[in-house]
């Protein structure tokens, strides 16, 4: 579910918070690579524990992908938000 914060005068600096979710999806994204780099290999598992491996994998990149697309949709709805924000103040 995306549901993003809203950026207004009594919440957190719409810019920390936008930098607070960016590192957010970044660390999720690096978590992407790393889980990667770990995908079941057929020679270190018994033949009726690797289908099983490589399922539960899938199901955990699947997962993280999922979050990280969320992520990068409140990453983007907050930006526009604080784009908005400056539209509104004057600011380029």
């Amino acid at each position: 579910m995306r549901i993003a914060p809203s950026v207004s005068i009594n919440g957190t600096d719409g810019d920390t918070l936008f930098g607070y979710w960016v590192r957010a999806r970044r660390s999720v994204a690096s978590a992407i690579t790393a889980v990667g780099d770990i995908a079941p290999n057929g020679r270190d598992y018994q033949a009726a524990d690797y289908g099983p491996a490589v399922h539960a994998h899938a199901a955990r990149m699947l997962a993280l992908v999922g979050v990280e697309r969320e992520l990068s949709d409140i990453c983007e709805a907050i930006g526009q938000q604080c784009e908005a924000r400056r539209r509104q103040r004057g600011g380029a």
